[in-house]
């Protein structure tokens, strides 16, 4: 499996609702139907970066800006290992999306995807039409075995990564934590099951982490077509767990977000931590202490 993926997958924000809680209000929840309305309307960005820690080191580094405007949405998402993490996936793992945002949900135009450093680099590219036909090139393409698996599996709509993501922090953001999403790639399709566990307050731990809110969930990778038989058959026979994730509400302007702030998740060599260590909208820092009450304006 590629490292962004290993890192984008466990960053995506998910639908469902958890258990309805005082909590919630004075975390800054919004209706969803009415958030989307107020996304709509927003003229922002948000840049948000995380780092990978493993064994007390930053392995790999993880920026994700999003953009709207005037209904529009442009994300992009670029992954580098560093460090002690050069030694297990030295390259760099970019890629871009853009779109609109209405009220029946997100609807991408043109998704692209890159990959160096690996010993097949990679490209993706998507692009839809009005009807949201898709239509894929992806070098190296898929063996003829796995392309007919994902046509027979591949539906309409169903979301790119970063539109996965971007979809999360719209539509979901009172609704986090029960039931599946199933996402493509270009190569792979996939799905992020997860189950809500509860509300958690985060305290004080430095300037570079998080204090405030966030829902506690456990969230689980499972590959669905495009993937080799022995990957298959292992997740028949011995399932990837559920992991840890937790999400926290942001303000921006007058509409709400969900941001993942923290992920647990085991290697093969470590067991790796991933947190958000730096937030930006429109250009300002903001405090991760009280991260929740992030500009309202």
């Amino acid at each position: 499996m590629r490292l962004s993926l290993v890192i984008l997958m466990f960053l995506l924000v998910l639908p469902g609702p958890p258990p309805a809680a005082a909590a919630e209000a004075r975390a800054g929840m919004f209706n969803p139907p009415r958030n989307v309305h107020k996304i709509k309307r927003l003229n922002k960005r948000v840049e948000l970066q995380y780092q990978v820690f493993g064994g007390g080191f930053s392995v790999v580094r993880a920026n994700f800006n999003i953009t709207f405007s005037k209904g529009g949405y442009r994300a992009t998402s670029l992954i580098q290992p560093r460090g002690i993490g050069l030694i297990l996936a030295a390259g760099r793992f970019d890629a871009l999306v853009s779109g609109r945002i209405t009220s029946g949900g997100i609807r991408p135009k043109s998704y692209i995807s890159n990959g160096s450093g690996q010993e097949t680099p990679y490209r993706v590219t998507m692009k839809w039409n009005n009807a949201r036909q898709l239509r894929v090139s992806a070098r190296p393409g898929l063996a003829k075995d796995r392309l007919r698996d994902v046509k027979s599996k591949l539906r309409a709509g169903m979301p790119d990564p970063l539109s996965a993501l971007l979809a999360g922090t719209v539509y979901d953001n009172k609704r986090p934590c029960r039931g599946k999403r199933r996402i493509f790639d270009g190569h792979m399709i996939w799905d992020l099951r997860y189950r809500f566990i509860k509300l958690e307050h985060f305290k004080r731990s430095g300037s570079g982490r998080f204090s405030g809110p966030a829902y506690k969930c456990m969230v689980k990778y499972a590959p669905v077509a495009g993937y080799s038989k022995k990957t298959m058959q292992l997740e028949r026979k011995t399932p990837l767990p559920y992991l840890p994730v937790w999400f926290a509400p942001v303000n921006v302007g007058n509409a709400a977000m969900l941001v993942p702030v923290k992920i647990i998740f085991p290697t093969k060599w470590i067991d790796a931590v991933v947190h958000l260590t730096k937030a930006r909208i429109n250009g300002r820092t903001v405090s991760l202490n009280g991260l929740s009450s992030a500009s309202r304006r």
